[in-house]
């Protein structure tokens, strides 16, 4: 599928993996070195990578799918069948790490504070601001995202009308969902991160519901 510069957003992987070759371009490293050097060890994330050790693949946690009567059965994937194994044969961009719940909050929490983890700024406030920033809104006319209310930053979705989303949230709201029933956000109005890891890869008839309207809703009604 083919539009014209400007007219249709599309969500695709091929700009995020030419992101990553630039990054080694002009760091002069391998993605997975510039990861580890500028994100993992300074948020020590241990737990985080392109694969996982042989000694600890027994902590990957299995990637159940449905069947068409609703009985679980486990996922036909790569990453199901062989737990812990490298996903693609390069550094990807788009996908492929390995990770755990509270890596992943130590990442979002480097975000929710402008690119800071204690006294390491490992991005700048502006770098954060634009990141999540609508970036389809300044297009005559705007183009929109594929969810209702939302716009979208540099690698998630912004929130523009948290009404017209049919969840509660706030403006400016950034995140994503992952394939396996896999969620976070982060509300930098509301000093919040809420993170979700279902595990579990939605397919047949019976597929298990969407939890993502009542978890952000509940979230936000445990405001004060």
């Amino acid at each position: 599928m083919a539009d014209a510069p400007g007219t249709h957003f599309h969500y695709e992987g091929s700009n995020t993996e030419l992101l990553a070759r630039v990054v080694e371009v002009v760091s002069g490293q391998p993605f997975a070195q510039f990861l580890q050097q500028r994100i993992f060890s300074p948020l020590a994330m241990h737990d985080t990578g392109f694969e996982v050790p042989l000694a600890q693949r027994g902590r990957v946690v299995e990637l159940p799918t449905s069947n068409d009567d609703g009985s679980l059965r486990v996922a036909d994937t790569l990453s199901a069948r062989n737990p812990g194994v490298r996903l693609k044969g390069y550094d990807s961009g788009a996908g492929g790490l390995y990770s755990t719940a509270a890596d992943y909050l130590k990442f979002a929490h480097m975000l929710l504070d402008d690119g800071r983890s204690g006294t390491q700024q490992l991005l700048s406030r502006k770098t954060v601001e634009l990141m999540m920033s609508d970036q389809l809104a300044g297009f005559e006319p705007a183009i929109s995202s594929y969810g209702a209310g939302e716009g979208f930053g540099l690698g998630g979705y912004v929130i523009t009308n948290p009404a017209y989303r049919g969840k509660l949230g706030s403006v400016g709201q950034f995140g994503w969902s992952g394939a396996a029933s896999t969620y976070f956000t982060i509300d930098r109005k509301e000093k919040l991160v809420a993170i979700l890891l279902m595990q579990y890869l939605p397919s047949g008839d019976k597929a298990l519901a969407s939890p993502s309207t009542r978890f952000y809703n509940l979230v936000y009604q445990a405001i004060p």
